[in-house]
This record gives C-alpha cells, sequence and structure tokens, in this order.
C-alpha cells in the first residue's frame, strides 16, 4: 500500500539494502539533479526573510509572472503542483 504521494524510497532503500540516493523515484514529480546552482546559496543568505508560509492566493507570484511574460493575469493560474490544479 502507498502512502503519501509518491514512491516511499526509504523503506526501498532499506529492503534493497542502498541508499535512499541511489533510488531514482520515478513516481513523483521531482529533480533527480538536485537543486539548481546558486540556489542553496541564496537560501542560506536569505534565511531571515523566509518567515511565513506563501501567500495564499498566490497573486503576487501570478502578477510577476503575468508582467513577465505580458498575459493578462485572469489567464494565468498558479498552484501547489498538478493534483491541486486538477
Amino acid at each position: 500500500m502507498i502512502n503519501g504521494h509518491g514512491g516511499n524510497i526509504f523503506d526501498k532503500a532499506k529492503e534493497l539494502g542502498c541508499e535512499p540516493m541511489d533510488i531514482l523515484d520515478m513516481s513523483s514529480n521531482v529533480n533527480p539533479l538536485g537543486p539548481m546552482p546558486g540556489l542553496m546559496a541564496h537560501l542560506h543568505e536569505h534565511l531571515d526573510r523566509i518567515i511565513a508560509l506563501p501567500e495564499a492566493g498566490a497573486g503576487g507570484i501570478i502578477q510577476a509572472f503575468s508582467s513577465h511574460h505580458d498575459i493578462d493575469s485572469k489567464k494565468v493560474l498558479a498552484g501547489n503542483g498538478t493534483t491541486q490544479l486538477i
């Protein structure tokens, strides 16, 4: 039985006798290459600004995206993954 979203690489690694990082989990939407270059340093430099959950309605990111791509913001939808959008 699967509990949660995606596979359980931790239990599978124990079963196979390997490390979780040795498993490429294709059952969930994760980046097997890890964070993009510079992201971890950027986050570390700005940890003091990460104090709350993201904006509930995503209005800020919708406006920024629509402005950057010159799209009417009423035509942009933001969600927390495809499951939420479906």
